[in-house]
């Protein structure tokens, strides 16, 4: 009798611990969500850039900006033909960027510069004293 009543104890211990555990496990949750929902309510997950974004635009429009589209100048093909158009190269030369015109040949930036040496005055001939 006293083995049965031992091994009943001890499931009873068993069942014991198990709810503690259970309890402190719903306790940690219940914390644990209440937490997290109180955080989310008070902390903006916004950044103050998209905030700014988001405020409505103003549906109102200017009149004299309309106007000054309508009075744009209006460039006709002989003019449009003259206009120079630019693009910037790479002048593997001196290694930097240039702005040169459209028709411009490139392949002038890509020669290596040659050096001419400079001539120096030989010690030895320039001390006929």
């Amino acid at each position: 009798m006293t083995n049965q009543a031992s091994s009943q104890l001890k499931q009873l211990k068993h069942r014991n611990t198990l709810i503690v555990i259970l309890v402190l496990l719903f306790i940690s949750i219940f914390i644990w969500t209440g937490v997290s929902i109180i955080s989310s309510t008070t902390t903006s997950q916004l950044p103050e850039n998209i905030k700014k974004l988001a405020i409505p635009l103003n549906p109102s429009i200017d009149r004299q900006i309309l106007s000054g589209i309508e009075n744009k100048q209006v460039l006709s093909d002989q003019e449009l033909e003259s206009f120079p158009i630019y693009k910037l190269i790479l002048d593997k030369r001196t290694n930097s960027e240039r702005v040169v015109t459209i028709d411009m040949d490139e392949s002038i930036f890509n020669q290596p510069i040659v050096s001419t040496p400079t001539p120096t005055e030989n010690p030895e001939e320039g001390s006929d004293e």
